[in-house]
Parts: structure tokens; C-alpha cells; sequence
């Protein structure tokens, strides 16, 4: 069991697989929507979606929607408290060695009223941790990765004076043996800066365990002070996992997997069975493969068919607690194909392609989970 005594909790049975445990003890599949922004027609969003059988609402969310009907995620956005964020091509993080951050974050966590409603938090509800050291000489990373990225930064950062404290601890305490080691030139700290602005990619293996090692570093580090801050506000809270997906470094997945309750993840399978997962911006129409017709059957049939099917499988995994369906508003049903198209159009109009399928699968989701365990 994850989570506290009262509130919204996971568990696995002694089956392995994970459920969803509403405050009524009652075991659930997590049918999830992200991006809830409006009210449509006649009824509020929350409750047009209710009708669907959707029973979670995942970032983003309008404040408005937040506590009224429906459980909840909340986004904390730690990234963009107390210390300026490291913003870079690729990298998108909080500079987690900076104290400002790290004493700002409980402050965060500390203002937000828990609602009943209130299911979770998730620290920040995307980051880019840049590219993992590729060793295929014939597919090398085309960007910068996050540890040429810190050294790269102005010295304001705290991340900057790590980096290089990190380095340096690892060849000797001297530049030079830095650049023997990663195969490149560098006549003084600022020669990483003037190559990074250049577009010069660090590519040599050296550098590359570099990279994960202070990858390592810099995520555990992000996870282990985000879950201490939410544990010392509302230990029974739980915490999800920043987006994981197939291009997020190994090191993060592993450091989230183990500091997060649950991982929202677009990859079934990324993270082991062992940590309840939820699969993330989910839509058939974007994860799917043109499907083949059958006999007698149309484009439309046959997508629909598939998407049932694909969707279906991924509730039966294990670890797998349930999905979040995204967008919920996109397109214009008028002129676009429906399967483009959110769950409404920029219109409020519903569109039956996408709601009327996952408001049948939703409401036999426990079914089809109970029947596979």
C-alpha cells in the first residue's frame, strides 16, 4: 500500500497487479484526462467528462476545476521556484544545488490547501533532462547533454560550481586531464561555454560516463528533496512522477522510480512492474500505427478497433493502474479529421470517435483489469 490511512491510495494485491484505491476503499482504474480548461455548453467540463466515466483529472488543470467534483493532480511547478531555472536546449530543470531552491519548495507545498479531492502531488508536471550519452558512433547525441549544459551556464548558477566540483573530483582536480580524458581543447572553463554556443557536442565515452554519473547525481538529488518536502507537508499525499518517456535518461527513470509513489509514463514497460504506473497522454490516434481494414470494414472501423484493442491490453498490465486521455480540446470537428480532434473541439462540440469508445472502455476498465489478474 502506498499513501496515507484516509485519501487516495495505490496498492498491489498479492498478484502483483497495482490498483487505485479511492477514499471509500474501493478499487478502481485510474481513467484520467489531461488538460481540463473550460466548461462546454449547458454542462461544466468536469461533469461532461464525469459522464465518459472519466474519474481523474491530470495537469494541466484550470484552478477552477480543482476540489469541485472530480479528484485531482496537482502540479506543483518546482522548476520555477526561488532559483532561476537552468533553460537550455533540451534541458529544462531546476537548479537543484541551489539552497534557495531546495528551502523554497517545502515553502510551496506548505501553501497549498489539501482538498479532499486533492489525489496527488506531481513535483513539476514536465522537465527535459537532455539527451542520454549515446555509444553508437554511427547515432551520436546532436545536442548537448545536462552536464556539458551546467558547465556551460553563467557562474551565477550553483549547478555551474557543481558541475565543474564534480568533474574536476573525477580527473585529478586538473582541466587538463579533463580534456585528455573527453578528446577536446579547453584552455579554461570558459572554452565548454564558447564549444556549447558553437553547437560542438561532447561525444567521446569518457565523457559520456561522465554524463551519467552526474546525471545520477542531479536526479536523485531533484527526487529525494521534492518527495522530503511533500512528506514533511502531508506525508499521506502521494507523489507522482514527472512525465518518463522512451527518450528519458536510464538514471532518471531509476532515481524516480525509486522516490515516486506512482510514474506517469507514455512507455509501458520503461519502469518495472514493481512501481504502479499511470500511462500518460494517451491517444489512439497518435500511438497507433495505420490500422489494416478487415474484410467489410472501414478506416474509421478499423481504427477504433485497434485503439480498443491497444488500449485494453495496456490496462491488463500489471503495473499498469490505469490512463489519461489527452487532449480533451483540440481542432474544429467541422473541418478536421475526428481522430485529430480532443474530446471536444475549440467549440465545446463532442466528439463520439474519441468519447464514446472510452466511456464503453471505462466503464468495464475494473472488469477487464479483475479478469486479467
Amino acid at each position: 500500500m502506498r499513501g496515507g490511512e484516509t485519501g487516495f491510495r495505490v496498492a498491489r494485491r498479492n498478484t502483483g497487479q497495482w490498483w487505485w484505491i479511492n477514499p471509500r476503499d474501493q478499487a478502481q482504474v485510474v481513467c484520467g484526462v489531461h488538460g481540463l480548461d473550460a466548461s462546454v455548453g449547458m454542462l461544466p467540463a468536469d461533469a461532461q467528462v464525469g459522464q465518459w466515466g472519466v474519474n481523474l483529472l491530470l495537469p494541466p488543470v484550470v484552478d477552477g476545476f480543482c476540489g469541485k467534483g472530480l479528484p485531482y493532480l496537482r502540479d506543483m511547478q518546482l522548476s520555477r521556484c526561488g532559483a532561476p531555472a537552468i533553460h537550455e536546449e533540451g534541458v529544462y530543470l531546476p537548479d537543484v544545488f541551489d539552497p534557495v531552491w531546495a528551502e523554497t519548495i517545502e515553502q510551496v507545498f506548505n501553501g497549498v490547501v489539501a482538498t479532499p479531492m486533492l489525489a496527488g502531488w506531481v513535483g513539476d508536471s514536465e522537465l527535459r533532462w537532455g539527451p542520454a550519452f549515446s555509444a553508437n558512433a554511427d547515432s551520436p547525441a546532436t545536442r548537448p547533454g545536462l552536464l556539458q549544459v551546467c558547465l556551460s551556464l553563467d557562474p551565477a548558477y550553483r549547478a555551474y560550481h557543481s558541475a565543474w566540483e564534480f568533474v574536476l573530483a573525477r580527473h585529478g582536480g586538473e582541466l587538463e586531464h579533463v580534456a585528455q580524458a573527453w578528446g577536446v581543447e579547453l584552455s579554461g572553463r570558459g572554452a565548454v561555454r564558447q564549444l556549447t554556443r558553437d553547437e560542438h557536442v561532447f561525444i567521446s565515452s569518457a565523457y559520456g560516463e561522465d554524463l551519467t554519473a552526474f546525471t545520477i547525481e542531479f536526479s536523485q538529488r531533484y527526487f529525494n528533496l521534492v518527495r522530503d518536502a511533500s512528506r514533511r507537508v502531508n506525508a499521506g499525499c502521494l507523489l507522482f512522477s514527472p512525465l518518463m518517456n522512451a527518450s528519458t535518461p536510464t538514471a532518471v527513470v531509476s532515481a524516480a522510480a525509486a522516490a515516486s509513489d506512482v510514474i506517469l509514463t507514455t512507455v509501458p514497460g520503461l519502469v518495472a512492474s514493481e512501481v504502479p504506473q499511470i500511462r500518460v497522454d494517451y491517444n489512439w490516434a497518435r500511438s497507433l500505427p495505420a490500422a489494416a481494414a478487415l474484410d467489410g470494414e472501414s478506416v474509421l472501423e478499423a481504427t477504433l478497433r485497434t485503439g480498443r484493442q491497444e488500449l485494453t491490453t495496456i490496462l491488463v498490465r500489471p503495473e499498469i493502474i490505469g490512463y489519461a486521455w489527452a487532449p480533451f480540446r483540440r481542432g474544429d470537428l467541422a473541418i478536421d479529421d475526428p481522430f485529430g480532434v480532443g474530446l471536444v473541439d475549440e467549440n465545446g462540440r463532442e466528439n463520439p470517435v474519441h468519447t464514446h469508445p472510452i466511456a464503453a472502455i471505462n466503464s468495464a476498465a475494473a472488469l477487464i483489469r479483475s479478469a486479467a489478474s
